[in-house]
């Protein structure tokens, strides 16, 4: 019976997680929504990486333009993404369109490499090893904070 119990518990997570993406953009578009999400950050990562004072000050303006060119480069993912699912490009693109999903991956990768630089000018290394790690775990945390509150309006029902 416990392992039933789990199983629904992961698949209410995938679930969610799964729909959280899906309206990720929507979600993100919508300022109130990254007014709460901003709100929800900056005390979880202010205590994850136990910033002081002068750290934050520091830190939060560059993770700030982070995340602002992370988004915008999302925005480009997401097209060309659309464009794959699309299943409109004939064969003789294939492999143009494979070149560029290889130039996306390479985007990102140095755009993190690039900030992980920039964090390591304004946080002790150790700290900065944490960093990409607490952002999942930042994700992790807003899904199971959104899975509770579902939990709790289906009781309340």
């Amino acid at each position: 019976m416990k392992s039933i119990h789990k199983i629904t518990i992961v698949l209410g997570l995938l679930i969610t997680a799964s729909s959280l993406w899906g309206q990720g953009n929507m979600m993100m578009r919508n300022p109130r929504i990254r007014k709460m999400i901003e709100q929800e950050r900056i005390p979880y990562f202010t205590k994850e990486l136990n910033l002081t004072p002068e750290e934050a000050k520091q830190f939060w303006p560059l993770y700030d333009e982070y995340q602002e060119k992370l988004h915008a480069f999302m925005k480009e993912d997401r097209a060309l993404g659309k464009s794959i699912m699309s299943g409109k490009s004939s064969p003789s693109d294939n492999q143009k369109v494979y070149q560029q999903v290889i130039a996306a991956i390479d985007k990102k990768a140095a755009l993190k490499k690039e900030y992980l630089e920039k964090f390591k000018a304004v946080l002790p290394l150790q700290k900065v090893n944490k960093l990409m790690y607490i952002e999942h775990g930042f994700r992790m945390y807003l899904i199971r904070k959104n899975m509770g509150k579902k939990m709790h309006d289906d009781a309340d029902e």
